[in-house]
């Protein structure tokens, strides 16, 4: 199943392109690229229930799953990395989060 929200493009992603004001946070890895929207949950293939009730959309793509990943957010949003070690933590900048994340939100400021 893919992630609707999630706009998959060939080769290497840079934040300047055309749609990047659209573009809430990034993730790069395996070959490909993506953007999520502002309040959206993606899993990864793992239980996130928990987490979703914070996001008003939650997706799942496993896909993603083990692949060396980089995250970034745009403007003043936030990257929530959900990792397997439990918990969650906050990016505010370009960061390489690995292949052991459970899943991503995304979530920006009014």
């Amino acid at each position: 199943m893919t992630f609707s929200k999630l706009i998959a493009v060939g080769g290497v992603m840079t934040l300047a392109f055309a749609g990047a004001a659209f573009a809430e946070c990034t993730i790069e890895g395996g070959g490909r690229a993506g953007v999520l929207q502002n309040n959206d949950l993606l899993s990864f293939g793992h239980d996130l229930s928990g987490a979703s009730a914070q996001y008003k959309g939650s997706y799942t793509d496993t896909s993603w799953a083990g692949s060396d990943l980089t995250v970034a957010p745009v403007g003043s949003c936030q990257v929530i990395n959900y990792p397997s070690s439990g918990g969650h933590a906050r990016i505010t900048e370009a960061t390489m989060i690995g292949n052991d994340s459970f899943g991503i939100g995304c979530q920006c400021p009014s």
